[in-house]
Parts: structure tokens; C-alpha cells; sequence
């Protein structure tokens, strides 16, 4: 995809939005001039903008620690947009606190990344079908392997050639063979190694959550088609360059990451964008193991707001195209695509951005030997829902 593209804790407790009685703090209606078939409207759309204390969000006794100490209270800030009948929120908040890590902890029965932040999340709400699609961190991780079976949530799982058991399909740090021959010697392996019984790479094949009526951690499975138009069911990326159309609406955010115990890196993030004729979302899972791979995972949401969106009613169907996206590279493989120019700068390999671009324009890695084991986020398919 062109880089212009890329332009509440736990989630089952789903974060407030705009129209679950959230007092925001300010609220302004803006207009946008918008020609539609050569017809030209002004596209009202609601701006709001809101910070809130926990306390508030939560009982007044999660403000005090077990040991009876007083915790710190933080703010949670809420922004969202409503126009043509979709109501858009970002929740941002701070990284979890020592208290919601070991809640964490506790509900996926694995040790969760070192970085997650439980109050981040984007609710996308189509109120004429009262349809949310929701992305957060605790969902996210409920779908990694290992996860504690009564939550276990479920991921894109969609390449029949990986296996599903978990020894055989992690990913192993560079140096596993060196300390696996000075076991005997009574070496100890490092946390980052497969011999952890979950996933300790956090590979995330979620692809959010869809329901109707308040959001819930049901997968966004549901009404889900696999595309069948070829013209129309699929993301219009050329008319999504930079200065195509204004951006009403713009937020980005970090779910989790995990630095691998120094083995490279593992992040989720999101990024939304709304502009006059549609939003776009783009939540991507970047995995870097240093000197063995790199995986990323992309979900892109796409929803056109048809022309009866502007004037004078907000169209009452709701429609969303989904393009998944996953691919694994080996490390070597993508190194020597770095530039011939600069053969020994590695920081593009830090940047997630770059490393997308080339592992998803470039042959796979299947045509580069067996150097990976296979991966179920790996393959591509595009999606539809109509409602």
C-alpha cells in the first residue's frame, strides 16, 4: 500500500464512547465543502474531545493499591468524530500500572508484553444499523497462543500449512543452537527462547471485534464475506493519496510491545483517518527477531460514505471492506534489501513502515526456502460486510 495509506481495562468492560452517556468536555459541529457528482454539499460533521479521570471510569477503590497506598490518578482522554451516521472513538490512556499488568497477567495466564496499554482502544459505531466494530489491546493478546483456554480468543487463522502446535510453530531466538549445546552444561536459556509454552513473540493475527448494540469481545467474524466484486469490493487506494481530501479526523496509538528480552521487537498499533467521502483504519501487528525474522500483520478497514451520506441523511446501510494482510520474511532475506548505498545503516529495519513496503511488494518467502517455519497469519484476503 502507498505510505499515504498507512497514513477500559479488561475489554470485556468495553470503553465508554459517545453515545453510552460519556459528559464530553467539548463538543463543535465543523462543515467541509464536498462536490459529489457534481453536486456540491457541505459535510456536517461532529467533532469531541474529552479527558476523564479514572476514578470515574472505575470504582473508587481501584485508586487505592492492596497495600492500602494510594495510586496516582491518571486521565483518559477521549476524542471522536460523527459524521454520515459513524460515530469514530479513540480512547488513549497511559501504560498500564503494575495493578492492571498483573490483572493482565491473570486473565491470559501468560506474562503479557512490557509495554500494553489496557485503556487504548478505537470504536467504530454505525448508528442506523447499531453496529460497532471495536479494536483494543486485551483482545488483541486473548487471540495469542498459550493464552489461558477460557479466554482464549481467536485470530485470522487462515494458512493451512502452519502448524497449530505450539512447539513446533514459534519462532526460535539466533543464538537457540548455541545454547542448545551447552545445556547439558547446565546453561540456562533466556526468556526469550520456545521453550516458554506461549508465543513469547506476541504474534497477533486479531482482526477486531464485531456486535451490535454495545460493543462486546465477540471476533469480527460474523457477517463477513470473502470479496466477489472485483472493482468494488476492495479499497480504493488511488483515490487515498496525500492531498486527495481534507482530513477531518486523525489519531494513532500503541496497543502493546514488547522489546523480546532483547531480541528485536513485537507492536501493535493503529492508526485511523477520516475524511469527507470515507474512513480508513489500519491496525498493524510489526514482529522484528533479530538474525531470524520479521513478520507484520495488517488490518485495514475501509468504509465509503455513499452520497446520501451528505445531504441530507446519513445512508442507513452499513458497508466495510476488510483487506488482511500477513507475511513472514527472514531477517537476511529483507537485510539485503537494504539500500546498496548504505549496506550497513539497519535502522530501516527498525522502521516498520519500510519493512512493509518491501515484504509486501517483493516475492514471498516461500520462494526463498524453508528458513521459517510456517506462520497461520501469512496469505492475504479482502472481506465484506453490508448491513
Amino acid at each position: 500500500m502507498p505510505s499515504s495509506y498507512e497514513a477500559s481495562f479488561p475489554s470485556r468492560l468495553s470503553a465508554p464512547n459517545v453515545d453510552a452517556g460519556v459528559n464530553f468536555e467539548s463538543e463543535s459541529w465543523q462543515w467541509q465543502d464536498k462536490n459529489v457528482n457534481g453536486v456540491d454539499y457541505r459535510v456536517g460533521h461532529k467533532v469531541i474531545e474529552h479527558e476523564q479521570p479514572t476514578a470515574s471510569l472505575t470504582p473508587a477503590s481501584a485508586t487505592t493499591s492492596q497495600a492500602g497506598q494510594v495510586l496516582p490518578q491518571i486521565k483518559i482522554e477521549h476524542k471522536a468524530i460523527h459524521v454520515a451516521g459513524w460515530t469514530v472513538t479513540a480512547v488513549i490512556g497511559p501504560i498500564g500500572n503494575a495493578q492492571e499488568m498483573d490483572e493482565m497477567a491473570d486473565l491470559l495466564g501468560i506474562p503479557p508484553p512490557e509495554m500494553v496499554f489496557p485503556h487504548n482502544s478505537l470504536t467504530l459505531h454505525h448508528e442506523p444499523t447499531d453496529t460497532y466494530y471495536t479494536l483494543n489491546a486485551t483482545d488483541a493478546l486473548c487471540s495469542i497462543n498459550g493464552v489461558h483456554p477460557k479466554n482464549k480468543g481467536k485470530g485470522k487463522l487462515r494458512n493451512p500449512g502452519a502448524s497449530t502446535e505450539l512447539e513446533t510453530s514459534l519462532l526460535k531466538v539466533s543464538y537457540a543452537k548455541e545454547w542448545g549445546k551447552n545445556r547439558s552444561q547446565g546453561g540456562t536459556m533466556p526468556l526469550a527462547s520456545n521453550s516458554r509454552k506461549y508465543d513469547w513473540t506476541y504474534s497477533c493475527t486479531w482482526a477486531g471485534s464485531l456486535s451490535s448494540g454495545m460493543p462486546s469481545s465477540e471476533s469480527a467474524e460474523g457477517d463477513f464475506v470473502p470479496a466477489s466484486h472485483p472493482t468494488q469490493d476492495r479499497i480504493p487506494v488511488e483515490r487515498l493519496g496525500a492531498g486527495s481530501e481534507p482530513i477531518l479526523f486523525f489519531n494513532e496509538m500503541v496497543l502493546f510491545e514488547d522489546e523480546l528480552g532483547d531480541n528485536g521487537t513485537s507492536v501493535l498499533s493503529i492508526k485511523v483517518r477520516v475524511m469527507p467521502s470515507c474512513l480508513l483504519v489500519l491496525q498493524r501487528f510489526f514482529l522484528r527477531v533479530d538474525k531470524v525474522a520479521f513478520r507484520i500483520f495488517d488490518t485495514r478497514l475501509f468504509v465509503p460514505f455513499s452520497t446520501g451520506a451528505f445531504a441530507p441523511n446519513p445512508a442507513h446501510s452499513c458497508r466495510i471492506i476488510r483487506d488482511l494482510q500477513g507475511v513472514q520474511w527472514p531477517y537476511d532475506a529483507l537485510r539485503a534489501k537494504l539500500p546498496p548505498y548504505r549496506p550497513n545503516d539497519l535502522s530501516p529495519l527498525t522502521d516498520p513502515n519500510w519493512v512493509a513496503q518491501i515484504m509486501t511488494k517483493s516475492p514471498t518467502h516461500a520462494l526463498m526456502g524453508d528458513q521459517l517455519p510456517p506462520w497461520q497469519g501469512e496469505s492475504a484476503v479482502v472481506e465484506c460486510l453490508q448491513r
